[in-house]
């Protein structure tokens, strides 16, 4: 893991929280278009994937960097940034119950 990218990526979101908290995208519906589940979505998992799109604006692709950055982000976040992504989840988890994972 490079400590750097690390850096850099956390640095993005020091400069603007914004960028995921609170989640980018609210409607359940495109978010599980966008990542096509095959079992349940969990607050880590969305943190991760918004996560992820800035990490990929930013050329870092390496999901420990990804990983380590989200984690950062979680445990620094407070009850109602954590609150708002554990709701999103259940609405996305409701969907997949309705139409089934995808395959």
């Amino acid at each position: 893991m490079n400590l750097d990218e690390v850096s850099a990526l956390k640095l993005v979101f020091d400069l603007n929280r914004n960028l995921v908290f609170p989640p980018p995208v609210i409607i359940p519906i495109h978010i599980y278009e966008e990542l096509r589940p095959k079992t349940k979505v969990t607050m880590r998992g969305l943190v991760r994937y918004f996560v992820s799109r800035e990490a990929n604006q930013i050329q870092i692709t390496s999901g420990l960097v990804i990983s380590r950055v989200t984690d950062i982000l979680l445990t620094d976040a407070n009850i109602h940034e954590k609150l708002n992504y554990c709701n999103l989840s259940s609405r996305i988890n409701a969907i997949i119950r309705r139409r089934g994972p995808r395959r």
